[in-house]
């Protein structure tokens, strides 16, 4: 299983109509074609979660590397015991299988016997670094290389920057390749899986027209990198084998749309009669110091502190400004679109909101929402996503309550004006010009047939793959068996 982590489908199509990616396209025509939906729009972080346990958001609760925990009022990672979950590949081990799983987003490690993983060997989202057994990383590095790829500090980049990231995507994909390659001619593995992260990186920075200098765009630079993979799959499935279920895919794409998360604080302070505050206006003492350092010196020392220091500051930034005592509705960290949260009383440590008065509010914040708009005139948002609605389940509390949905025809803003002169701006600089789709796409070569299916959610990969081993789907999946 090889995940094309958020390669856009149509850039995918483009390059094979084109014959630019022979090999893949080898792949395709002896494949049945899907097409993949998944909550890739909405909740960014929550896509593997998902394919891993197949069921939704509501039922595993995981949406981003940092999530709220309510009953301490911060900002803990996603590794947390309150947000646990169990990756359908764990029911190999009962049943004597074994699975090698190389950088999924998100996800635990399963330590089991003759399991092999890695984590954040060479990652585009935050994790802490791990590995089963505890060496593996430690020989990974020795054989393979320190991975150039690290997970994102989404800052400004220019052409030359950009030029540099792609040539450090394709050696970080050759490397990957090159390990995948070695693993699956082992063949003592029931179960392959892992991604190609360096899509992920590609698709935020590469998804508008741009010329990143001498007439270089950024077309080219999205072949470059994929080809990078389609230079490297033949020996891969090679290296499988003909009897080997192959599945290649991508949970989700991208499309061209620079964010602007970093107004849902204003707006959220506009909504609440209040005057709108620039945070970059009034930076604290930390952000004033790295606002001196050269981006790429900033970039290697943030990488470089402990990922608990990280975490901590990541959370402070969030929190900072906020008055629970006083304020109804404040951000959490999420992904894109800004996540909001109701100060519930009885589910908050400090909350007084009564729970009954939440859809109400969030009804007044909606209608806020949707009369705002972006520097073109456009809609700035939307919609307005609710848990308890668009994903319930046992676990919805653990998501944000509601999330400003961006509208994705505004591709650039930095200002929001609104009835009765809200004016809402950033100095921050837009970073990021790929925002994620929830289209993806998968090509299933193997020995079994797709009983009229042309396409496939999220949830239902874990209860098909698990058919493919003999397994049962496990408890609380709700995907549908593919193969049935």
């Amino acid at each position: 299983m090889i995940g094309l982590d958020a390669l856009e489908v149509s850039w995918v199509d483009r390059l094979l109509a084109q014959g630019r990616l022979p090999n893949l396209a080898r792949l395709a025509e002896g494949s049945a074609r899907l097409a993949v939906r998944s909550d890739g729009f909405t909740l960014h972080g929550s896509l593997w979660p998902t394919f891993a346990t197949g069921a939704p958001p509501g039922v595993h609760g995981v949406h981003f590397w940092q999530q709220w925990l309510a009953e301490e009022m911060r900002h803990v990672r996603n590794n947390h015991p309150a947000f646990a979950i169990t990756p359908f590949w764990a029911a190999l081990a009962p049943a004597g299988m074994t699975a090698t799983v190389i950088d999924l987003p998100y996800l635990p490690l399963v330590m089991e016997r003759g399991f092999r993983g890695l984590a954040a060997w060479g990652l585009h989202d935050e994790m802490e670094e791990a590995s089963y057994p505890p060496k593996l990383m430690r020989r990974v590095r020795k054989r393979y290389g320190k991975h150039p790829l690290h997970f994102d500090t989404v800052e400004p980049q220019s052409g030359r920057d950009k030029r540099k990231m792609v040539r450090e995507l394709q050696r970080g994909i050759a490397m990957r390749m090159r390990l995948w390659t070695d693993i699956a001619r082992r063949r003592n593995w029931n179960l392959l899986l892992g991604t190609v992260a360096e899509f992920h990186k590609m698709g935020h920075y590469l998804a508008l027209p741009e010329d990143l200098g001498g007439g270089y765009t950024n077309d080219d630079a999205i072949f470059a990198t994929v080809r990078a993979f389609d230079d490297g799959i033949e020996a891969l499935l090679e290296a499988a084998g003909d009897d080997c279920e192959v599945f290649v895919f991508a949970l989700h794409g991208m499309s061209g749309q620079v964010e602007y998360s970093s107004l849902g604080r204003q707006v959220l302070r506009a909504f609440a009669g209040e005057q709108p505050e620039d945070p970059e206006a009034s930076p604290d003492l930390l952000r004033r110091i790295r606002e001196l350092l050269p981006d790429s010196l900033h970039r290697a020392i943030w990488q470089r502190l402990p990922a608990r220091v990280r975490s901590a500051r990541q959370g402070a930034i969030t929190t900072t400004g906020w008055d629970y005592s006083r304020d109804r509705l404040f951000t959490v960290t999420h992904d894109g679109h800004p996540g909001v949260r109701a100060n519930v009383a009885g589910r908050e440590r400090d909350g007084f909101v009564d729970a009954n008065e939440v859809p109400r509010l969030l009804d007044g914040l909606e209608r806020f929402i949707l009369d705002l708009r972006a520097e073109d005139g456009l809609a700035a948002y939307g919609s307005l996503w609710r848990a308890t609605r668009d994903a319930p389940g046992p676990r919805s509390h653990l998501l944000p309550d509601a999330l400003m949905v961006a509208n994705p025809a505004v591709v650039r803003t930095q200002r929001l004006s609104g009835p009765g002169g809200v004016e809402i701006a950033t100095r921050r600089a837009e970073a990021r010009n790929g925002i994620h789709t929830g289209t993806g796409f998968c090509f299933y070569r193997g020995s079994r047939s797709l009983p009229g299916a042309s396409v496939i959610d999220n949830l239902d990969f874990a209860p098909s793959v698990l058919s493919l081993l003999r397994l049962p789907a496990g408890p609380g999946m709700q995907g549908e068996n593919l193969f049935a």
